[in-house]
């Protein structure tokens, strides 16, 4: 038999049994102790039928329910932002067939159909690969608590090629440059020399600027988990410092705890999208963080910036994620560009 246990200090609850005559300890990653019971349960089923060969199944797994326990189960190994973009692209796979109300009930053709209807309305191939995972993951996880096999496991997409980084020209640097305006002069200079996603632009808060010490720190915190979920650091360099100083001075949300490009708002809900939508329009110049990233990486290699520096500052997972850098560098760098970007 399997006993349900908490350990001390611990909100989840864990399965302690005995097979083979060994001891053995199962966490069941939940604080649900309905959900503790049904591990419990499956635990002793494969005890039990382990000895004949077989393996225990749920025959009745309703949709609507699971798809409340995936995210339930699931939803804590992910990002808030991951989390949405995965209820989105179940929520749309479940909406074409609303009468299967059986998780068994779903085949190879349902989910092959799908993705077919989904490429005929005009789905990039690149979106179309990130549904798929998501149906995967949603069908895995069922696989794993219920037994149910999946009908995605065989289906494979061909993964677009990479698209090659999309760079600011040294003329679109200069009208980025001309801008007066102190907090969208601000953004831009922090986009430029930094080099950071979107996210992370929009979750710095004035205690992540080091002005002492020069540096912008992005930390793996509770409010904001980077896309690699590790801390790291940024040069501040001289013209964003300047400028952020300045801004820091004029703004009314200046404390530690202030997001630095908007005030709180009555949610908290962040409208930095739409904010530097309006800042490039102003500028006259057309992107996205993206293609402040990529501008930041390939001029900083052309200015020979080490690039092993140009990886850590990224938060790039290797060098060759860095190296494809090297093969857009601008041909010339003009002075005035080339001291935004130099090592230092």
């Amino acid at each position: 038999m399997a006993c349900i246990i908490q350990k001390n200090n611990s909100p989840f609850y864990y399965v302690k049994y005995y097979e083979n005559g060994a001891p053995k300890e199962h966490s069941t990653k939940s604080r649900n102790y309905k959900v503790a019971q049904r591990v419990r349960n499956e635990i002793e089923d494969r005890i039990a039928l382990g000895r004949f060969d077989l393996i225990p199944v749920s025959s009745s797994v309703l949709v609507d329910e699971f798809r409340k326990e995936f995210f339930e189960t699931k939803g804590r190994d992910m990002r808030e932002s991951s989390v949405d973009r995965y209820k989105r692209s179940i929520a749309q796979f479940l909406s074409f067939y609303p009468e299967v109300k059986n998780m068994r009930q779903f085949t190879y053709r349902h989910i092959n159909d799908y993705l077919n209807k989904r490429k005929q309305d005009g789905l990039e191939q690149s979106s179309l690969c990130n549904e798929l995972r998501a149906i995967k993951v949603f069908f895995n996880l069922c696989n794993k608590l219920y037994k149910i096999p999946s009908p995605a496991r065989d289906i494979r997409l061909t993964k677009p090629s990479r698209k090659a980084p999309n760079i600011y020209t040294q003329d679109e640097i200069r009208k980025i440059l001309s801008v007066r305006a102190l907090k969208d002069r601000a953004v831009l200079l922090l986009d430029l020399q930094a080099g950071l996603r979107k996210g992370e632009m929009g979750s710095r808060k004035w205690k992540h600027i080091d002005f002492e010490k020069d540096i912008i720190w992005v930390l793996s915190e509770k409010e904001f988990v980077p896309k690699d979920k590790e801390s790291r650091q940024v040069p501040l360099r001289k013209e964003t410092k300047e400028t952020l100083l300045k801004w820091h001075e004029e703004s009314r949300f200046n404390k530690e705890d202030d997001f630095v490009f908007y005030g709180k708002t009555r949610h908290g809900i962040t409208h930095f999208d739409r904010f530097m939508l309006n800042v490039l329009i102003k500028a006259g110049v057309k992107g996205s963080c993206q293609k402040f990233r990529d501008t930041f990486a390939s001029y900083s290699l052309a200015c020979g910036v080490p690039p092993q520096n140009v990886r850590e500052w990224l938060g790039h997972s290797s060098l060759k994620v860095t190296d494809k850098y090297s093969n857009y560098l601008p041909k010339a760098v003009e002075s005035d560009i080339r001291r935004l970007f130099e090592w230092r």
